[in-house]
């Protein structure tokens, strides 16, 4: 499997969000991904409702969402819970969606039948020891230092119309339903990007990078 190098991961667009799914390289799963984009509802994945892992619907059951900083902190220290599978992975997929069309597939994913666009795929890098998916500060701190000061650009992919999305799922509803689920569509959408936004504020206490890597926030 040949991986992406660190340094060139993309900066990431003002206004988008990164999510990070990980998986295992051998099992056809990244073909599948990058042909197909990442599923994150069960029903729409074909999974019976019986069987194990819950009836998950939203996009964080399937990837973790990071900004810029946070996404390169996650590589020096993930705190992601392992469980299942995912303690084998030995790769990550690196995807770029804007902040609007992640609020709206998080708060209706079970509704639209939703999935990650594989346009949105932006790199797909190695995971560090599966039992313990760390890489190595220094070459995390190396490579965040070079992608820097290559300043690399933002993915210039054209991004999904989430009006057009929203009227999709709606197309099949009468007026008076209509106008009850766009209300909740967007009070759901409003608290996704608030919650978010309050998890980045968080993360933003912890420094990343010493003085001496030149990569401070």
């Amino acid at each position: 499997m040949d991986f992406d190098k660190l340094e060139d991961i993309p900066s990431l667009k003002k206004g988008w969000v990164r999510l990070i799914h990980r998986c295992i390289s051998n099992t056809g799963c990244i073909e599948s991904i990058k042909a197909d984009g990442l599923i994150f509802n069960r029903v729409a994945a074909g999974c019976r409702p019986s069987q194990r892992g819950g009836n998950y619907n939203r996009v964080t059951a399937m990837a973790s969402v990071y900004d810029e900083d946070s996404f390169w902190q996650s590589l020096k220290q993930d705190t992601f819970e392992i469980f299942d599978n995912a303690k084998y992975a030995d790769a990550k997929l690196v995807f770029d969606i804007p902040l609007k069309e992640f609020a709206f597939l998080q708060a209706c994913g079970k509704l639209a039948k939703g999935k990650i666009d594989s346009k949105y795929l932006v790199g797909c890098i190695p995971n560090i020891n599966g039992s313990n998916p760390n890489l190595h500060c220094p070459v995390t701190e190396i490579a965040r230092a070079e992608q820097i000061s290559r300043h690399n650009p933002p993915s210039l992919v054209e991004p999904n119309d989430v009006a057009e999305m929203i009227k999709t799922l709606l197309q099949n509803c009468d007026s008076e339903k209509k106008v009850k689920r766009i209300k909740i569509i967007s009070e759901r959408m409003i608290r996704e990007k608030v919650l978010l936004e309050e998890a980045f504020e968080e993360r933003k206490k912890t420094p990343i990078f010493t003085k001496n890597n030149q990569a401070t926030r």
